[in-house]
């Protein structure tokens, strides 16, 4: 499934912005595509996000709801595993520091002046990465219960007979996730049509001439500051502080200087508006299928509250 939260840096691989004047109601043809671009009234002055609600963010689990769902299934795959007389310790469950509870937070890049001045692209994270523990090896007969498999498949079809008792469809896996989310096979996740809508819509906007006009303002505002970048995306992924483990001097240099081009042309403003006229098209074209996604999370959240997690 594709990332639904284009949170960090390294995440927000698209070209966008806009003019910093004021949007008109009408439509625009946007000279990318060819094609009707969606109209985007007025502009608002914007550089932090961190109040910013896109479209799509109620047809996408918060972190907070992601954290409870999986600790409910954690809860009720480890009390299924006691049943069939298996230790199964749930794992410690934290959020994401890298994964902001608004979308929008850092969609657009570095927008904290001084955020920025101390730690460049990194948001105050260190860019080692971490090394995941290694599972213990598990029990004789623990995966069959886990998974419903007797073979090399991922999950099979239960119906084995361990300990005394009948595996369920899926395993234990597969019985949380019916308990959470009404199917075998659906684990409680973000829908392939929300994600679509939240990543096309800033690639669909970083292609949007009205976007690609700002981003030329910006280039060459960076210019005047002796960066050379085409756009405000190019320095987030700048291969240069890939071995830096927090911000150099020059990644912080260049973070400043694209957040003060930013605020001068309103990219961020004009960015939003074009990625938010994207994500209402989506929703607008499919209403019934995006609310088919609102009742589903509700219905799982509903269920999730009736688990006792601690």
């Amino acid at each position: 499934m594709r990332t639904a939260r284009l949170a960090g840096p390294a995440l927000i691989c698209l070209p966008v912005l806009l003019v910093a004047a004021c949007g008109g109601g009408d439509a625009h043809r946007d000279e990318g595509g060819g094609s009707s671009a969606p109209s985007i009234g007025q502009v608002p002055e914007l550089l932090a996000t961190d109040h910013v609600s896109l479209p799509v963010e109620p047809y996408l689990l918060s972190p907070d709801q992601r954290l409870r769902l999986l600790k409910a299934h954690d809860v009720l795959t480890a009390r299924c595993m006691e049943r069939f007389g298996f230790d199964h310790p749930t794992p410690v469950r934290k959020k994401d520091p890298g994964i902001p509870d608004r979308l929008a937070l850092w969609r657009y890049g570095a927008n904290d002046p001084s955020d920025v001045e101390i730690n460049g692209y990194t948001r105050g994270n260190r860019r080692e990465p971490r090394a995941a523990d290694a599972p213990p090896p598990p029990e004789a007969g623990s995966l069959t219960v886990l998974t419903g498999s007797a073979g090399t498949e991922k999950f099979g079809p239960g119906g084995q007979t361990v300990n005394g008792l009948k595996v369920p469809e899926h395993g234990c896996f597969g019985e949380a996730n019916k308990a959470v989310t009404g199917s075998v096979e659906k684990l409680a996740d973000d829908s392939e049509i929300a994600v679509d809508a939240n990543i096309d819509s800033v690639f669909k906007a970083a292609e949007d001439s009205r976007v690609t006009a700002v981003f030329q303002q910006w280039s060459a505002c960076m210019k005047e500051e002796g960066f050379t970048y085409a756009t405000p995306l190019e320095p987030l992924n700048d291969p240069e502080w890939d071995g830096n483990v927090t911000a150099s001097q020059k990644e912080i240099a260049v973070a400043v200087a694209d957040v003060r081009c930013k605020k001068q042309y309103n990219v961020v403003g004009v960015w939003n508006a074009v990625d938010v006229a994207y994500q209402k098209r989506y929703i607008e074209a499919k209403p019934e299928a995006f609310a088919e996604v609102r009742e589903s999370i509700s219905g799982w959240m509903d269920r999730a509250a009736g688990i006792r997690v601690s």
